[in-house]
């Protein structure tokens, strides 16, 4: 069964779950039409190399209807045929078809601070400023 890795943690988690795996090809990172097609090919063959592996996302950010271009793959994946590894930052962000077809594994990553947080301090810091003056 093909798994979506997703999550706070996907990326990070990602060199972990590809350890002892032979890529076959590059990971597959601007899901447009033309590699999605290269994808599907490369996913439709077997490679004489043990633990092959593809590597595909993050899905969440590929347009949907080039992803519908995989479903036939993933519903009748070939005998011999790579591992493929999906993955996405938002799970609920990739198409319900491409879900439906697949697990899901979610990884998680504790953030302490948000991402945005430094700058909201400065903005408060200007307001009070400005309602002090």
């Amino acid at each position: 069964m093909i798994v979506i890795h997703h999550g706070s943690g996907v990326e990070a988690a990602l060199a972990e779950i590809l350890e002892g795996k032979n890529l076959v090809k590059p990971p597959y990172r601007d899901l447009k039409t033309e590699e999605v097609k290269d994808l599907i090919k490369a996913y439709s063959q077997i490679w004489p190399i043990e633990n092959s592996t593809l590597v595909a996302g993050p899905l969440d950010e590929a347009n949907p209807s080039v992803l519908d271009k995989l479903l036939k793959r993933i519903e009748e994946p070939l005998k011999g045929a790579p591992e493929l590894i999906l993955w996405a930052n938002d799970y609920g962000s990739v198409p319900s078809t491409i879900r439906s077809r697949c697990g899901e594994r979610y990884h998680y990553q504790f953030v302490p601070q948000h991402r945005l947080y430094d700058q909201a301090e400065k903005l408060e810091e200007k307001k009070e400023e400005y309602l002090s003056a």
